[in-house]
């Protein structure tokens, strides 16, 4: 007979970067979601201290159930010119559910 084992991995990273570099992930687990209250923040900046072409991730626990947790994403950075503007992408809510009997 053959045995499978499944592991629930990591629901989602957070990246951040800029013209100088890129800065290691942050990397969010169920488990982290399961603990998290609503409000819970990651965020991840970049290392650098460089404005320029600057990338970074942020997510927020909005609402949680012991179903699940709805995940609001930002984006934001700045352009990659000597004079850089700021910007920011469109809101995106992402709903994990939890695996049943996990974290039980």
């Amino acid at each position: 007979m053959e045995t499978m084992t499944k592991i629930e991995g990591n629901a989602f990273h957070l990246a951040a970067s800029s013209y100088d570099g890129e800065t290691t992930h942050l990397y969010v687990t169920f488990g982290d979601l399961r603990a998290a209250k609503i409000g819970k923040k990651w965020e991840n900046h970049d290392v650098h201290n460089c404005g320029r072409d600057l990338y970074e991730e942020s997510a927020e626990v909005v609402y949680k159930t012991d179903r699940g947790a709805a995940v609001l994403f930002r984006v934001k950075g700045t352009t990659d010119d000597p004079n850089p503007e700021a910007w920011e992408s469109d809101l995106q809510l992402v709903w994990f559910e939890f695996a049943k009997g996990a974290g039980e």
